[in-house]
């Protein structure tokens, strides 16, 4: 989860495709209000494929992502860059911290039941070896997980934080459903993705075919330019008659 959180926050494509977003979003909606934003939220980002050209077959997320890869290449990578963001979309952070709580209670029932027992054997007696040595280790493990969590938290309130979350959001926001957003926008940008590969595809070998076609045509002519012979040739012919 922390490796997510510092994934998403640090990536350079993102901040770049949000920008492009609002440029185009004030562009479009030229002098009203909605034409002046500052910024937008992340939320938005899973709707832009349901706005429609007129023709119904190009999206606002498809036109944006064609747009903004031709002024950034790199931008056509983003999807797999953040792909842990699908990894971590179902992981609740209060399911952690519910786990973790669990596990601490565990322990701490374990720590009383040993503190009776050791009133009534010696201390080296064979089982308190074992039980302080599995005390001290399952202590450790507590640790670590309740400093995980704490780490995990902190990271994840920063990150909303940086993208502009207000406080009660903050608060109100789950992990999974954060990263559920997200993975479902990278997922759409992804069809994008593959959608104008397929197009660029495509005109590649339509370049190619009219390329070889043109060499077809000068090889005609046994090393001339065949379409100016050919021109001539009618102006030849017209002038004759």
């Amino acid at each position: 989860m922390r490796k997510a959180i510092k994934q998403f926050r640090e990536n350079k494509n993102f901040p770049h495709l949000l920008g492009f977003l609002l440029s185009m979003g004030n562009y479009l909606n030229g002098d009203t209000p909605k034409g002046q934003a500052g910024g937008f939220h992340l939320k938005v980002l899973p709707k832009l494929d349901a706005t429609k050209d007129k023709s119904n077959k190009i999206s606002l997320l498809q036109y944006a992502l064609d747009t903004a890869i031709a002024a950034k290449p790199d931008l056509i990578y983003l999807s797999d860059e953040l792909k842990i963001i699908h990894e971590v979309k179902g992981t609740s952070l209060d399911g952690l911290s519910k786990g973790v709580s669990s596990f601490s209670a565990g322990f701490n029932k374990f720590k009383a039941q040993v503190k009776k027992i050791k009133e009534h054997v010696d201390d080296d007696d064979p089982f308190m070896r074992i039980a302080t040595q599995f005390y001290n280790d399952s202590r450790k493990k507590c640790e670590q997980l309740e400093q995980g969590l704490a780490n995990v938290e902190k990271d994840f309130k920063e990150m909303l934080k940086y993208f502009a979350y207000a406080d009660k959001e903050i608060t109100a926001t789950e992990t999974s459903e954060f990263f559920g957003m997200m993975s479902e926008f990278l997922f759409k940008f992804d069809k994008c993705v593959q959608a104008t590969k397929a197009e660029q595809l495509k005109n590649q070998k339509k370049n190619e075919a009219n390329k070889k076609k043109g060499q077809t045509i000068t090889s005609a002519g046994k090393g001339e330019d065949a379409m100016s012979k050919m021109v001539n040739q009618i102006k030849s012919d017209l002038m004759n008659n």
